[in-house]
């Protein structure tokens, strides 16, 4: 699973539920600010289509409000053929 947002949002998930225990492998964010730090020991990286190609990551999980609707759109255009699962958390 890779989780797509990593601001307040996503901090607040992973202390207030039990998201730090799933089998987390990636965390993606557009934030450019964002290069180089890391969430759970992961390092915080832009999305990469390769990594459902190459069966590293099934699920992503949108994790955040504001841009949730913008990150599918974007998904669902890469016309990626490869079978992987979108969690929505607030559509």
């Amino acid at each position: 699973m890779a989780v797509w947002g990593t601001g307040e949002h996503t901090s607040k998930l992973l202390a207030m539920t039990d998201l730090q225990c799933k089998n987390i492998v990636k965390f993606y964010d557009s934030d450019i600010k964002k290069k180089g730090m890391s969430m759970l020991g992961k390092k915080i990286q832009p999305f990469d289509v390769k990594d459902i190609e190459d069966d590293v990551v099934d699920t992503i999980l949108i994790s955040t409000y504001s841009s949730e609707k913008s990150i599918k759109k974007y998904v669902d255009s890469l016309n990626i053929e490869k079978e992987f699962r979108i969690i929505l958390l607030y559509s």
